[in-house]
């Protein structure tokens, strides 16, 4: 069986695994100076952290599948918050979409600090990520890396309290 073929479908404690890794391998890439490849890494975890939160937050278990059906209109909900030119993977948008359904299912949403984190966070790694950095063979700075690291940490940091 190929290694597609063995994946299964996504859950809330599937990605919380992967976000997990992808950011010990953004970490030990950024280390190594390959900032472009980390910094790249570091927009997964960041979206794959606030896709995670929000089916958490919506009622998903640990290891309730979440189907194709509803990540994508979970997807095209966030794709129209987003402010991001590449809308294929609108961190903001996530962002946005949590702010919004919190405050919806458990009044009074977040504090004002929080919310203000999340969304300093997720505008951080919009402002300096896109998937299409894959295409790129540009060199960064770790000063550059640097902000997306920390947000990406932050959220995987407090994505319980989320």
């Amino acid at each position: 069986m190929s290694i597609i073929g063995k994946i299964g479908p996504d859950t809330v404690s599937r990605l919380e695994r992967a976000a997990e890794r992808r950011c010990a391998e953004a970490d030990w890439l950024s280390e190594g100076k390959h900032h472009l490849a980390a910094l790249y890494f570091y927009g997964y975890v960041a979206e794959i952290v606030l896709g995670l939160t929000y089916f958490r937050m919506i009622g998903y278990n640990a290891k309730e599948p979440i189907l194709r059906d509803a990540l994508n209109k979970t997807l095209k909900l966030t794709r129209s918050r987003s402010l991001m030119s590449d809308k294929a993977h609108p961190v903001d948008g996530w962002a946005l979409l949590l702010i919004e359904e919190r405050a919806q299912l458990y009044p009074p949403a977040y504090e004002r600090r929080m919310e203000r984190l999340l969304m300093d966070r997720a505008l951080v790694i919009s402002e300096n990520w896109s998937p299409k950095l894959r295409y790129r063979a540009i060199k960064i700075g770790e000063d550059q890396v640097t902000p997306v690291r920390e947000s990406a940490h932050w959220l995987l940091e407090n994505s319980q309290r989320l």
